[in-house]
C-alpha cells in the first residue's frame, strides 16, 4: 500500500470509538541491530557501550540490573559475562572503529566522534518495511524506533467483508494482553474482550494487523518488537510498553478511567517532561 502522509489526528476525536490505533516499539532497538549485525544469541545479556557507561540494554541484561547510563564499571560488576558493544566511532581519518567487548577502547572521545548512522539504517528498512505493507493505514513515523499506524480503514474493510473468522481473531487475541487495574498486571485479551461488541471486535482487528507486522518485520529483518492497540493513540503507546519484549496490548475504553487512577502521570504520552511536572506541581 502506499505511504499516506496526512496529519493523523486530524478530524478525528480521541474519544471516537470507531478510531483503531497500533503502536510499534522495536525492543532495546540499539540493542538489537547490534545483537543481529554480529549474529549474537538474543537470550544473551548484551549492551551498547558509549566510552564509559552504556547507552542501550537488551532485556537478558537488564535481568541483572544493568540499565542506560551506567558505568562500565558497574555494569561489568552486575553483569561479569555481558556483552559489550561499542557505537560505532569516526576517527580524525574518518575509518569507522567496530569491537566487541572492548571496554578499553583504544580511541579517546576528544580524538575520535560517535556515529549512530547504523541505526538510523536499521529504523529507515523498518519504516520503508511498515510504511509499504500497512495496507490503507495512515502511517507515522514516531521516532528512530517507533511509529504508529492507523488502521481504522483497513479495521472497517476486514469487518464488513468478514474476511477475519471469529478462530483467527481469538488467536491473535491469545497473544495479545489486555491490563488488569492492578498496575502491570494483564490477562490473555480473549479473556476479557467480547467480540459481540463491535468496539472490541475493531480491536480484536487491529490487534491482528499488529500480530502480523510485527511477524512481518521479524521474518524480514529479525528485530522483534512490541505494539499497543487502543482507540487513541496516547493509549497505543501505553499498551506497546505494557508487556514488553515482543508483546502486544490492547487498551479498550473501557479500561481507561482505572488505568488513569493507577497510572504516573509522566508514563501517560507528551507528560513525561517538564509539562508533566508542572501539572503535578498543580496538584
Amino acid at each position: 500500500g502506499k505511504r499516506v502522509v496526512v496529519a493523523m489526528d486530524e478530524g478525528r476525536s480521541d474519544q471516537d470509538e470507531d478510531r483503531v490505533i497500533v503502536h510499534i516499539d522495536l525492543d532495546a532497538f540499539y540493542a538489537q541491530v547490534e545483537g543481529v549485525r554480529l549474529g549474537i544469541d538474543p537470550s544473551e545479556p548484551l549492551a551498547v557501550q558509549q566510552w564509559n557507561s552504556v547507552i542501550a540494554v537488551n532485556y537478558p541484561a537488564r535481568n541483572y540490573g544493568v540499565s542506560r547510563h551506567l558505568s562500565l564499571e558497574k555494569v561489568l560488576l552486575k553483569c561479569p559475562h555481558i556483552k559489550l558493544v561499542h557505537v560505532e566511532t569516526l576517527p580524525l581519518d574518518s575509518l569507522p572503529v567496530e569491537s566487541l567487548n572492548h571496554t578499553k577502547n583504544q580511541q579517546q572521545p576528544d580524538q575520535s566522534k560517535d556515529s549512530l548512522e547504523r541505526y538510523r539504517r536499521a529504523s529507515q528498512k523498518i519504516m520503508k518495511l511498515l510504511s509499504e505493507n500497512c495496507d490503507g493505514s495512515i502511517f507515522e513515523r514516531a521516532s528512530i524506533d517507533e511509529a504508529f499506524l492507523d488502521v481504522t480503514k483497513p479495521v472497517t474493510k476486514m469487518l464488513h467483508s468478514q474476511t477475519v473468522s471469529d478462530s483467527e481473531l481469538e488467536s491473535a487475541l491469545s497473544t495479545s494482553f489486555t491490563p488488569t487495574s492492578d498496575d502491570k498486571k494483564s490477562i490473555a485479551a480473549n479473556m476479557t474482550l467480547d467480540l459481540s461488541l463491535i468496539s472490541h471486535r475493531r480491536l480484536a482487528l487491529g490487534a491482528v494487523i499488529a500480530q502480523n507486522l510485527r511477524y512481518l518485520i521479524y521474518s524480514e529483518l529479525k528485530f522483534t518488537c512490541s505494539a499497543g492497540i487502543s482507540f487513541n493513540k496516547t493509549f497505543a503507546k501505553l499498551g506497546s510498553g505494557w508487556c514488553k519484549p515482543n508483546a502486544q496490548t490492547i487498551f479498550c475504553s473501557s479500561d481507561t478511567s482505572a488505568m488513569l487512577n493507577t497510572l504516573p502521570l509522566k508514563k501517560i504520552r507528551n507528560l513525561g517532561g517538564k509539562l508533566g511536572a508542572l501539572l503535578l506541581n498543580a496538584g
